[in-house]
């Protein structure tokens, strides 16, 4: 509850700041959806960051091998952050479809199964899931607004409302409906974003 209300809170500091020009006006359809979809993708993690230590000690993962599942995610995010930086040729849209998939295949393999390396190797997706969905996210904001109009007050949304209030609502989400799997609203709202990549714009 308390992360919940930190999102909520952080996010109406972020609407009520007069500093940041957030009005309503400068959204177009394309802003909503490609925040919609970051949006989804990240809130996913929450079942990782908020409740995979405690899963894994009850799976009985030992304090190395659930800090191996962490380090390789963080290494494989440094990977895609590195490789994507030097290729630009990749677009958001492609971007954001991989997240998305990756993203299914990410959670769904930790509903599936307990075997450490199966988990082990779907971290290495972190890469992806969040990697590719924030690099996504940069060249959008980049690509559509080449004058640097907006860029400051979207990333200001993206720190409030979709690394702080979909996380939030994904973790309340969780704790309140009584799923076996930590990572079974992961799975759902990946698979929402997935419907939303085919969208067309």
């Amino acid at each position: 509850m308390e992360s919940y209300l930190y999102g909520v809170t952080m996010t109406m500091r972020v609407l009520k700041n007069q500093y940041y020009d957030i009005s309503l006006t400068n959204f177009q359809p394309i802003h909503l959806y490609v925040f919609s979809i970051v949006f989804l993708i990240q809130g996913a993690h929450a079942g990782f960051y908020v409740f995979g230590a405690p899963y894994f000690h009850g799976l009985g993962f030992n304090s190395v091998k659930i800090s191996a599942i962490f380090i390789i995610g963080i290494i494989a995010e440094i990977g895609i952050f590195k490789t994507l930086s030097s290729n630009q040729s990749i677009s958001y849209q492609s971007l954001l479809l991989v997240a998305t998939v990756a993203s299914i295949i990410r959670w769904g393999a930790m509903i599936a199964s307990d075997n450490f390396m199966i988990i082990f190797i779907s971290a290495m997706l972190h890469g992806i899931t969040f990697g590719a969905a924030h690099i996504a996210f940069v060249r959008f904001i980049k690509g559509e607004n080449p004058s640097g109009n907006f860029i400051s007050s979207s990333f200001l949304i993206y720190g409030a409302m979709i690394m702080s209030l979909s996380l939030s609502i994904v973790t309340f989400s969780i704790n309140s409906i009584a799923f076996e799997s930590y990572f079974t609203i992961p799975v759902i709202v990946s698979i929402v974003a997935l419907v939303l990549n085919k969208i067309p714009k």
